[in-house]
């Protein structure tokens, strides 16, 4: 049974599927796209690889995201949503939501009890990227770590069969 059952996960992930477990994004059945040509946007829902900062190796030892294949962090990857591209600018202060070129993201304010990305104003540099979920006021994104390099995303994720809003 546990073969079997292992062996549909594998078949499963080959073929783009995966499954969301997380509050960050509607749980449920996800396929994930890669994408040829990546022209990244503001909005479009990605499969990404946090980057490997302190807070994330800390998060991990806590066991508090799921084992997978991320290269430098050895964590599954996770579903966010593009919030800031090259170019955006994006300002952080704590107790307060991100704002991205002056509109706050709903949902965004750093918890007290982790250690959030430095307060300050940003310019996002070519090749990175910023990533909130505004799905959740707990997610595990940009507002912790700060910018990913844009060649951590894995490809364009889109909803198969899930729970919640999309």
């Amino acid at each position: 049974m546990a073969l079997g059952a292992a062996a549909l996960m594998i078949g499963a992930s080959t073929a783009g599927l995966r499954i969301n477990y997380t509050a960050s994004a509607p749980r449920g059945l996800w396929i994930e796209r890669s994408i040829d040509n990546p022209v990244l946007q503001r909005g479009m829902l990605v499969s990404i690889c946090p980057p490997p900062q302190p807070v994330v190796h800390a998060i991990v030892e806590r066991g508090l995201l799921p084992v997978g294949n991320c290269p430098d962090t050895q964590v599954a990857p996770l579903l966010k949503s593009i919030a800031a591209i090259p170019g955006d600018r994006i300002k952080l202060q704590h107790g307060s939501p991100a704002i991205i070129n002056g509109v706050p993201l709903p949902n965004t304010s750093a918890l007290p009890s982790m250690p959030a990305w430095a307060d300050g104003e940003y310019l996002v540099q070519p090749g990175q990227i910023w990533i909130f979920s505004s799905y959740s006021k707990r997610s595990f994104d940009s507002r912790y770590f700060g910018p990913v390099d844009s060649n951590a995303v894995r490809g364009e994720a889109t909803p198969l069969l899930t729970t919640g809003d999309n």
